[in-house]
């Protein structure tokens, strides 16, 4: 009876412990965005902000503490190394393969249309555990001077809470840059991929001159001059 006892008061004392251990959040890994046929800026700035975009989404959920982001560029460097891109698009399947060789249990990939100034950006959430598309979002069409604001609506629709954790209220918001300094910056990301330091770095010189507190490109300069 005494042993009894003494067992069903262990058994509460470990139902009452706390529970230290905790879910390691959701990892992300943004790949390159696919120019879905764009019209009005040069061809090199478009091949740029299939770059930018993503680099600038993933600094977006980079704010929210309940997630995990990878580097674009890593991910970037495992697509091209295995040729998985066909002309620019990077299929589910593949996408999901990119995501889990990094670790991660979410891949975003997406597309990006500017006609003439009037840009569209529409994502989607992939799980690598299957490739499946679980979510698509859209900035719907804007001016181009929206991008930045654009790039944070995408961001925002993401993380929901439906399938990635909701930004907690209150969280600072990324410093705002313009598009212009998008593009440069978009031009030098492309160029730090192609292994040309010297034309990134200036790029990158090119949109801080526009955008002095735009933390990506001073991230990327300092990249490229070490």
């Amino acid at each position: 009876m005494i042993r009894t006892a003494r067992l069903m008061l262990f058994l509460g004392s470990v139902a009452a412990a706390p529970v230290h251990a905790q879910a390691a959040p959701p990892t992300v890994v943004i790949l390159t965005f696919e120019n879905g046929g764009s019209y009005g800026l040069d061809s090199l700035d478009f091949s740029g902000l299939g770059r930018a975009i993503p680099a600038a989404l993933t600094a977006e959920l980079a704010r929210n503490p309940g997630l995990r982001t990878i580097d674009r560029g890593e991910a970037q460097r495992i697509v091209d190394r295995d040729g998985l891109s066909r002309g620019g698009r990077v299929d589910a399947a593949a996408a999901a393969r990119v995501g889990k060789q990094l670790g991660a249990g979410y891949v975003v990939t997406g597309t990006f249309v500017d006609y003439y100034g009037r840009v569209r950006i529409d994502a989607r959430l992939i799980d690598t555990g299957n490739g499946t598309i679980l979510e698509v979002v859209s900035s719907g069409q804007r001016p181009r001077a929206e991008l930045p604001q654009m790039i944070s609506d995408i961001a925002s629709q993401l993380m929901s809470g439906k399938r990635l954790p909701a930004l907690a209220a209150g969280t600072a918001a990324t410093a705002r840059v313009s598009s212009d300094a998008l593009v440069l910056f978009g031009r030098a990301v492309l160029a730090q991929d192609q292994g040309d330091k010297a034309a990134a770095a200036d790029y990158y010189q090119r949109a801080l001159k526009i955008a002095p507190d735009f933390a990506a490109a001073k991230e990327g300069l300092r990249s490229v001059q070490s």
